[in-house]
């Protein structure tokens, strides 16, 4: 059952299926937009030589981890492994999230204690073995412009599996996209009327792609200041390096 688990989540990196993702987004986000005007991306050329990276993207459209990971692959950094919702996982459109480095998640598991596990390993052995990675605390995708609440899974996990192995600093990467228009405006307002939900499909990918041309103005992409997670456990345990854990309950 846990190795059904893995396979259900693991990402499977294919450095072709990746190069023809850099290709076909260099098309269409060249159809799509104007520009994109990318802002403070030195701050993180300047802890990716030292630290582990954990994008932080806030979540408006499903372009946002594509657009993230795109931008870092163009710039020279490592594109980062991306937490999709297990919805994304449907015949054509998921095995190509897998090989382009994206793995997925179920929405709640709480009463399942063995995917929990599984999960957590898995999230230790990426950012252990240096992999970047990038997820959206706020799970789900806002239908209002503004920020959800937080959901602190992935968050617990990624600080936890640091302090298992702390000998590389780890930085959490705020990033916010900003949108004059977004691909997926009609489904929102429809929402915001009482329509429920449309699930993702092939159908509704290649609608997408039918619509792309010019027309949804330019797209802002700024990296916020990387905070590190050693400094930030410092500020209120400055002994949290010696402090004892057993691997479930956190120092405090």
């Amino acid at each position: 059952q846990a190795r059904g688990y893995v396979r259900e989540i693991a990402a499977d990196y294919a450095y072709p299926v990746i190069r023809a993702m850099e290709l076909g987004l260099d098309w269409f986000l060249g159809k799509q937009y104007d520009g994109i005007d990318v802002r403070n991306f030195s701050r993180v050329e300047a802890v990716s030589e030292d630290c582990r990276l954990v994008y932080l993207p806030c979540h408006r459209s499903q372009l946002d981890g594509l657009i993230v990971g795109h931008t870092v692959m163009k710039r020279g950094l490592m594109p980062p492994h991306s937490a999709a919702g297990i919805n994304l996982n449907v015949p054509v459109i998921g095995p190509v999230i897998r090989r382009s480095g994206g793995f997925f998640l179920r929405r709640t598991f709480k009463d399942n204690p063995l995917y929990g596990a599984v999960l957590t390993e898995y999230v230790h052995a990426m950012t252990q073995a240096g992999f970047p990675v990038t997820y959206y605390i706020e799970a789900g995708r806002s239908r209002t412009g503004f920020l959800l609440p937080p959901r602190m899974g992935m968050l617990m996990m990624t600080a936890r599996s640091y302090l298992r192995d702390h000998r590389r600093p780890l930085a959490f990467v705020p990033v916010y996209l900003g949108y004059e228009r977004l691909i997926e405006r009609a489904s929102y307002v429809g929402e915001m009327q009482g329509a429920g939900k449309k699930k993702e499909s092939v159908t509704a990918l290649l609608a997408t792609l039918r619509r792309a041309r010019k027309g949804y103005g330019r797209l802002a992409l700024n990296f916020g200041e990387p905070i590190r997670l050693d400094e930030h456990f410092r500020e209120d345990c400055p002994d949290w390096e010696q402090a004892e854990w057993d691997g479930i309950h956190a120092p405090d």
